[in-house]
């Protein structure tokens, strides 16, 4: 269950609301407030595993969050996987950033080499630019 004590954010304060983490992943999945998506992505970095690094890869593929979040949560993904990587060194090896920047930048046939840069920004496309960028 997510409150917002103060939606308009009018009071300097600092609270401190301890939660499951599925609750902060449906949270980040299926609540419109983008604000509560983002504090949601933040306390996730706190809990470094694969459920969490699969979860962010899905926000950043989905088209229908927030240009904002999806870039929160490719910056998140790297606070995660530098996080497994102490923890867990083997699972970490899998770099989901990679994995993503060939899927944008590469080529078909061939991912690990980078496709020619014929991208131009209209009005249908300027979210994902946003995002590459």
């Amino acid at each position: 269950m997510w409150i917002r004590v103060d939606p308009e954010m009018m009071l300097i304060r600092k609270v401190t609301i301890g939660q499951m983490t599925q609750q902060l992943e449906y949270m980040l999945m299926y609540e419109r407030d983008v604000v509560s998506q983002i504090e949601a992505m933040e306390t996730l970095q706190g809990f470094p595993n694969t459920q969490t690094l699969n979860l962010l890869q899905e926000v950043i593929e989905n088209d229908k969050f927030y240009f904002r979040v999806r870039c929160q949560a490719s910056e998140s993904i790297v606070e995660v996987q530098n996080k497994m990587v102490v923890q867990q060194p083997l699972v970490a090896s899998q770099n989901i950033l990679m994995r993503l920047f060939q899927g944008y930048y590469g080529c078909r046939s061939a991912p690990y080499i980078p496709s020619s840069n014929n991208f131009v920004v209209t009005s249908s496309n300027l979210q994902s630019y946003m995002l590459i960028k």
